[in-house]
């Protein structure tokens, strides 16, 4: 088969190839500061905006940008566009992750609010989390 050796395994080739598949594919979870290749970025609150990102894919089972390729979803979070949240019920959910995609760093919040405002969302309040959708979300946060 192509992409395989005689023993069917992956070849350097393919391996190099899908490397780079996924390295082209992870330009949906960027920050907007990364994007537009500003320096001294606060790799923390690159973080948080890519964490949004992934919050959003949990709750809307989608890609960010799915309409697109992942050059041109970087191109829209570079220009502040971030994915819609019309589909997302839980308002708070939509607070949280309105404030984690926020263009400006500064904007964003905290790790550590993250994971409050996370129990809050889908826990009982005191840390405890409980599953939506049959998920589970825990968030570990290093101080």
């Amino acid at each position: 088969m192509p992409g395989e050796d005689q023993h069917g395994l992956p070849n350097q080739t393919s391996i190099v190839s899908k490397a780079r598949e996924e390295a082209e594919e992870s330009k949906r979870w960027s920050a907007p500061e990364t994007v537009n290749k500003e320096t001294d970025v606060d790799e923390k609150k690159v973080l948080v905006f890519r964490l949004g990102l992934v919050l959003w894919e949990i709750e809307t089972g989608q890609v960010p940008f799915r309409e697109l390729d992942a050059v041109n979803a970087q191109r829209q979070i570079g220009t502040g566009i971030v994915p819609k949240m019309e589909n997302i019920e839980n308002s708070e959910l939509v607070d949280l992750l309105t404030r984690c995609l926020s263009f400006q760093p500064d904007d964003r919040p905290s790790l550590d609010d993250v994971g409050k405002s996370l129990s809050e969302v889908f826990g009982d309040g005191k840390g405890n989390a409980l599953s939506k959708n049959a998920v589970e979300i825990h968030i570990k946060v290093d101080q």
